[in-house]
């Protein structure tokens, strides 16, 4: 048993000398947190992918309402449409809202301003006839087999509406 305490104690003594060769120095045994140069960072790539427009008015309202405020505290936010959800970038849909949330306009013009991306999917639009021409302000058709994997192949975090 004896033995079996002693090797334990020489495999923590080297592991912790390991993670401070490594660079691990910042380890806070106070707050017992190791940061990394990532968790760092500022700002944080973050794709929201939003599948519904019409058919799920809350969905989309969360979805605008999260990207929005994600957007206002530092992060990169793209707004990822397929599915149903490219609708939302038609600007030829009626202005709808859900409950007593704004309109979906006002959530979409205000991620917009904030600086977030839209991206729709080139195939759902294709599908459900939105054009370059109809898209609203800020959004963008994606080039088909670029623009979405590169997207999400950056992506720090990906939500799903």
């Amino acid at each position: 048993m004896k033995n079996l305490n002693t090797y334990l104690l020489i495999v923590i003594a080297i592991l912790m000398a390991f993670l401070l060769m490594l660079g691990a120095s910042d380890f806070s045994i106070k707050g017992l947190t190791a940061t990394s140069a990532s968790a760092q960072s500022t700002q944080k790539n973050i794709v929201v992918h939003l599948t519904h427009y019409t058919d799920d008015l809350h969905a989309a309202s969360m979805a605008l309402m999260i990207a929005g405020n994600l957007q206002k505290k530092g992060a990169q936010v793209t707004l990822h449409l397929d599915l149903e959800g490219v609708r939302l970038v038609d600007a030829r849909q009626p202005d709808l809202k859900w409950g007593e949330f704004p309109a979906i306009s006002e959530l979409y013009n205000a991620f917009v301003e904030a600086g977030g991306q839209v991206l729709a999917c080139p195939a759902c639009s294709k599908a459900a006839g939105v054009t370059p021409e109809s898209l609203r302000p800020g959004a963008k058709i994606g080039k088909p087999g670029e623009d979405i994997p590169e997207m999400l192949l950056a992506a720090d975090i990906v939500l799903d509406y």
